[in-house]
């Protein structure tokens, strides 16, 4: 399986709730980032953050949590030569865990750089 395939699959994992969604990923991403996932995957956001930045630094996150009952929405914004957040997101997902709403974001993302996009 590719790194590509991988991201894809843990995604699709991620995205319809499997509880083991995050089973074989330290085999594809390593012992620590595999360590990470599993705990957002599990609702750790201590994790999701440690992922996040190890993985995509020159990015921040918004969340809104206005309405839980619909889901919890996490953005992923690039930063700009300053530091500063770019208004636009460039990746969203609502899920009705922010750690698995914010892991899934950090794999799209993945998976849009693994694309070249």
């Amino acid at each position: 399986m590719t790194r590509l395939q991988a991201l894809k699959e843990l995604a699709r994992k991620v995205e319809v709730g499997e509880d083991d969604a995050w089973h074989g990923c330290g085999y594809v991403f390593g012992v620590e980032l595999g360590s990470y996932i599993q705990g957002a995957c599990n609702g750790s956001l201590d994790a999701a953050q440690a992922l996040h930045e190890a993985v995509l630094p020159r990015c921040t996150r918004s969340v809104d949590a206005t309405a839980p009952e619909c889901g919890i929405t996490v953005e992923l914004h690039p930063v700009d030569g300053k530091g500063n957040p770019v208004p636009k997101p460039i990746i969203s997902a609502v899920l009705p865990c922010e750690s698995r709403a914010w892991l899934l974001d950090i794999l799209k993302a993945l998976i849009a750089q693994e694309e070249g996009e």
